[in-house]
């Protein structure tokens, strides 16, 4: 993890970024793409303060939130106290042990539901290599 990059993003979340947004429109998508697929469990990578990662728990799906802003964190867990798996870090920090069935991915505005297939996610990747990397490790932790 980048420290340059995390305290970028602790400056943008200490300055009010995100706060009081609702959804992204399609975080409704990410919900019924999952429970089509019986898919509860997975990561949250880029949870931020929670405007995505707060609905989809409340639908159900036991999600772990993961972000390299401390200050995201601190924000989410202050609007939802009772929250497990909240971690500041990247999948890295995650136990290898882990397995989850979903994965739900954020970039830049960017979400997607795993599996079972790349290209019937409800919206496709923003670089091929990028979610090469995501989905090699996926593979390696999803359930047996």
């Amino acid at each position: 993890m980048s420290t340059r990059a995390a305290a970028a993003w602790d400056a943008e979340y200490a300055s009010g970024r995100y706060r009081g947004e609702p959804p992204v429109a399609f975080a409704r998508d990410i919900i019924d793409a999952a429970r089509s697929r019986n898919l509860r469990r997975g990561p949250y990578i880029g949870c931020g303060n929670g405007r995505n990662f707060i609905p989809m728990s409340e639908a159900g799906l036991d999600l772990v939130g993961l972000d390299i802003s401390a200050q995201a964190v601190a924000q989410l867990r202050q609007r939802r106290p009772a929250a497990a798996g909240l971690i500041v870090g990247g999948l890295g920090a995650v136990a290898p042990s882990a397995r989850f069935e979903l994965g739900a991915l954020t970039a830049d505005g960017f979400t997607a539901v795993l599996p079972p297939r790349l290209d019937s996610t409800p919206h496709a990747p923003p670089g091929r290599g990028q979610w090469s990397q995501w989905e090699a490790i996926w593979q390696r932790r999803r359930p047996a």
